[in-house]
C-alpha cells in the first residue's frame, strides 16, 4: 500500500517534470524569437534615427533657404516686364523688315531676270 502510494507520488512528480519540461522548451523558443525580433527593432531604430538626422538636416537648410529668399521689388519686375514687351516689340517689328525685303528682293530678282532675257533677246551676239 505504501508502495503504491509512493509510486503515485512519483508518477505525479514525473508528468510534472515532463510538463515543465516542455513548457521550459518553449519558454526558450520564445524567449530567443523575442531575442531576435528585439534585434531587428534595435537595427531599424539605428536606421530610422539616422534617416531622420537626414531629414532634419534637409528641413533646417530649407528653412534657412526659405528665411534667406529675397522677394524681387514690385517696380524692379514691372520695369523688366515692360523691357520685355518692348523687346518682343522690337523683334516683330524687326521680323516683318525682313519680310518686306526678302519680298523686294524677289521681285528685284525676277526684274533682273527679265531686263537680262530682254538684253539678250535684243544682243544676241553678246555672251
Amino acid at each position: 500500500l505504501m508502495s503504491t502510494n509512493v509510486q503515485q507520488i512519483l508518477n505525479t512528480y514525473k508528468k510534472k517534470l515532463n510538463t515543465l519540461t516542455l513548457e521550459s522548451s518553449g519558454l526558450k523558443t520564445e524567449i530567443t524569437q523575442r531575442n531576435e525580433l528585439l534585434f531587428k527593432i534595435d537595427a531599424e531604430t539605428q536606421m530610422v534615427e539616422k534617416e531622420r538626422a537626414k531629414a532634419e538636416a534637409l528641413n533646417s537648410r530649407l528653412k534657412q533657404q526659405l528665411a534667406d529668399y529675397k522677394v524681387p521689388d514690385v517696380l524692379d519686375y514691372v520695369t523688366e516686364r515692360a523691357d520685355l514687351y518692348e523687346l518682343n516689340k522690337t523683334v516683330r517689328m524687326w521680323e516683318r523688315k525682313v519680310e518686306i525685303a526678302q519680298m523686294a528682293l524677289k521681285t528685284n530678282q525676277k526684274t533682273w531676270r527679265k531686263l537680262q532675257m530682254v538684253n539678250q533677246e535684243q544682243n544676241p551676239w553678246k555672251v
